[in-house]
């Protein structure tokens, strides 16, 4: 029963801990002062008001605009300048003395244009989106988000780890949280294209169409040209199907990005 409850309990702990911890930053703005180094670089993902599913795995992912208005204004506070993220090998070269704040998002979430862009906008604050291209043209599903979902819905997961179909319970929070971390753990350590396909399958016996979160999620081409017309934007390539690059061959890692690349210019 213990080794049980701990493993319920060690992932829930984890993600209140860095939840609490971005929640915890202001307050320890003192400390930050004096170990802060040259600056630093925020890696977002969603910013968006908080979701009210009570299951929420990627909560991690999420801040909201007033946590971002936020942390902003704390940088400023502090005396922090904001640069955009292809100026900060020429920053760390130069004898500027303020630390500086770069910030980034991942994925090209819709959200980023509806709530993020106009805090950076008000405050002049740089960012640098770095876009998917199975994502922007919506060949590829996000296995993370279509998790979310399916566990959102089911009491029950039917998935195979490879030795035949298990049954995860997945009716409480915990439950699900537990589910939610086998199936990630198997996506990172296995063939991931084939993983995700296995889910992306489960899911939609389930009537759940993961393209169609990714459609939903994500901007489309249409949508990112018009937020480039901003002068605070930078778009950076995010690969084709946002796969692990370090456990993929030399040669599909480099086509990841090099059709990335391409595909953002």
């Amino acid at each position: 029963m213990l080794s049980q409850l701990k493993t319920v309990a060690k992932p829930l702990i984890k993600r209140a801990l860095i939840t609490g911890g971005l929640e915890a930053t202001p307050l320890l703005s003192p400390l930050f002062k004096s170990a802060r180094g040259r600056g630093a670089i925020f890696t977002l993902h969603h910013v968006r008001p908080e979701p009210q599913n009570e299951f929420r795995p990627n909560g991690i992912l999420d801040v909201t605009p007033g946590f971002l208005e936020t942390a902003i204004l704390t940088l400023k506070d502090d005396g922090y300048v904001f640069i955009r993220l292809d100026e900060v090998a020429k920053h760390l070269k130069s004898r500027e003395i303020r630390p500086f704040a770069c910030f980034t998002l991942d994925d090209g979430y819709r959200d980023n244009a509806e709530y993020a862009a106009p805090i950076f906008t008000r405050h002049r604050v740089p960012f640098t989106i770095f876009v998917t291209k199975g994502f922007v043209d919506v060949t590829h599903s996000m296995w993370w988000e279509t998790l979310d979902a399916l566990l959102n819905k089911v009491e029950r997961l039917e998935f195979d780890f490879g030795n035949g179909v298990e049954t995860l319970a997945a009716g409480t929070v915990a439950e699900k949280m537990t589910a939610f971390d086998r199936v990630a753990n198997f996506i990172n350590a296995t063939d991931e294209e084939q993983a995700v396909a296995r889910l992306d399958a489960v899911a939609r016996k389930a009537g759940i169409e993961p393209l169609d979160i990714t459609r939903t999620l994500t901007m489309r081409e249409d949508e990112l040209r018009v937020l480039k017309e901003n002068p605070l934007v930078s778009y950076g390539a995010h690969t084709i199907s946002h796969r692990g690059l370090a456990r993929l061959s030399s040669e599909d890692a480099e086509r990841e990005i090099r059709e990335s690349a391409a595909r953002i210019t």
